[in-house]
């Protein structure tokens, strides 16, 4: 079993060097990560998508549902995890925003520890960043590259419905989130 990890396009990784190049003001709060051995040497990347409460809703397939959005940049500064979102996932890109929290801690973590996990059988899986932004979810979703089955990761908070860090099937994630998913769609929307 091997976590794949593709590469991001040129004009992401060209957005993501010109912008960590430029002078950003941190947040005052920002403290080293307690693991800092564990933060990378090198950024990573991985690619963040989204699905939409009406694809749950009607328990359409994340790999039929999902859309790619942009590309997170894993990297670390000064001690602490940054992570960069730049998107849009093609044509003209750019760094849409940078985030230094304890989710992002979370994402790198739990990815660390995907090798070898029992979850995964013995087949190939490309590492992914899914959310859900109706339910306020995010997730790892280890999308299989063969026959077998795609695994969901839920990262807290996450409502309720599901258990942080426990390996999901993606029946079973889009299951459990298909009746939330028309709930939430049959409120008003406050705004």
């Amino acid at each position: 079993m091997a976590i794949i990890r593709r590469p991001p396009p040129p004009e992401s990784v060209q957005a993501f060097e010109a912008d960590r190049a430029r002078p950003r003001r941190l947040p005052p709060s920002r403290q080293p990560a307690a693991r800092s051995e564990s933060l990378p040497a090198a950024p990573e990347a991985w690619p963040r998508y989204s699905v939409a409460a009406a694809d749950l809703a009607q328990f359409r397939p994340l790999a039929d549902a999902a859309v790619l959005e942009s590309w997170s940049f894993f990297v670390s500064e000064g001690g602490a995890l940054s992570v960069a979102e730049v998107g849009p996932a093609s044509g003209s890109a750019r760094v849409r925003r940078w985030s230094y929290g304890p989710i992002n801690d979370e994402m790198l973590e739990l990815a660390e520890g995907l090798p070898g996990s029992e979850a995964l059988g013995g087949d190939n899986h490309e590492l992914r960043i899914l959310t859900v932004p109706a339910l306020c979810l995010s997730a790892l979703w280890l999308r299989n590259e063969g026959q077998g089955r795609s695994v969901v990761v839920p990262l807290a908070p996450t409502g309720g419905s599901l258990e942080p860090r426990r390996a999901y099937s993606e029946e079973d994630f889009v299951s459990i989130l298909a009746p939330l998913a028309a709930r939430r769609l049959a409120r008003p929307d406050p705004t």
